[in-house]
């Protein structure tokens, strides 16, 4: 073999194998929910490692701020073990930085979980940027590939998620009796008062 068909094969993998690495996908759970003014919601973190074993991730999301109030996170089901940057809101921005001393793959993994109270009408927008996803490989890899927002509306007229509408009260049936004339009534009694006594007694 000449050195042309050596060098073939390895410019073929060279550009098959970026591919085979980025696939990490971070998305946010649930979409296109509508809510009312005052109403709590939440929405989950996710990544998708595609089959490749991850250690850390980073990440800002954006959300208007006028229709939208942060309220907390939940870090109980992530599958990090230790934050570098606790997820904090800075002039509608939620960032983090986390990870996790083992491995981790899989194609839901939760990082946190955001709550929000909705403040104003209007439709929000959750934006998620500057994304790292790093593969456990020891360079420190970001496999990152692809990111998925997610859209909420809130409406001060929608009917609030799990409940229905109040039932219409039944009007009770309006009854009319005319009146009678009226029969057979007793005489009127006589009624006498003496003011003076008799002046013949």
């Amino acid at each position: 073999l000449n050195k042309s068909q050596l060098y073939i094969p390895v410019f073929l993998a060279a550009l098959i194998m970026p591919s085979l690495v980025s696939a990490a996908t971070l998305s946010l759970i649930p979409k296109g929910q509508t809510f009312n003014i005052g109403q709590e919601f939440s929405v989950d973190l996710v990544v998708n490692t595609e089959g490749a074993e991850i250690n850390d991730a980073q990440a800002a999301i954006n959300f208007p701020t006028l229709v939208l109030q942060f309220v907390s996170a939940d870090r109980s089901k992530s599958a990090f073990n230790f934050w570098v940057e606790d997820p904090n809101v800075s002039s509608g921005n939620l960032s983090f930085i986390g990870g996790t001393d083992k491995p981790v793959s899989g194609s839901s993994l939760n990082i946190f979980t955001a709550r929000f109270k909705t403040i104003g009408a209007g439709t929000a927008d959750f934006k998620i940027s500057d994304g790292v996803v790093t593969a456990s490989d020891g360079k420190g890899t970001n496999i990152l590939s692809t990111v998925s927002g997610a859209t909420i509306t809130v409406s001060p007229s929608a009917t609030p998620i799990g409940t229905s509408p109040p039932a219409e009260q039944e009007q009770p049936e309006k009854i009319v009796r005319k009146a009678a004339p009226a029969v057979k009534l007793p005489a009127l009694p006589e009624l006498r008062v003496t003011l003076y006594s008799d002046p013949t007694k």
